[in-house]
């Protein structure tokens, strides 16, 4: 696997294990209000170790920026709903109903991987 990225992964895993959501639904809905508010430190927390070893740092500012942009568009965030979880020891999948602020609702399936103690979104899953 490579790691073009792994001192800095290192860094934020110290950071992450100490603090933030535990559970699996706190951590997706956790992962949607920081991609609202464009809070890229806080969003990285939120990562997995495999997306913040491997996937360029730039390629996931894009893609969050281009995230907070459909969700201004839509008038933000106005309610998040877990519609199931299917949990397991190493791996949960949360489906959210995200309500906005313009009356739409998206359905959208949030991978998750345990690592460390701690439920991280896994966006290569």
């Amino acid at each position: 696997m490579p790691t073009h990225h792994a001192e800095y992964a290192d860094v934020l895993w110290e950071e992450a294990i100490a603090a933030g959501p535990t559970g699996p639904a706190e951590v997706a809905g956790e992962f949607v209000r920081r991609v609202e508010e464009g809070d890229m430190p806080a969003i990285a927390l939120l990562l997995s170790r495999r997306v913040i070893g491997t996937v360029d740092p730039e390629v996931i500012r894009r893609t969050f920026a281009g995230s907070r942009e459909e969700i201004a568009a839509r008038r933000g965030v106005r309610g998040i709903n877990v519609l199931a979880c299917r949990e397991g020891r190493w791996a949960a999948d949360m489906t959210l109903a995200i309500l906005y602020g313009d009356g739409t609702v998206d359905t959208e399936v949030v991978a998750l991987v345990r690592e460390y103690g701690r439920w991280r979104v896994d966006l290569t899953r």
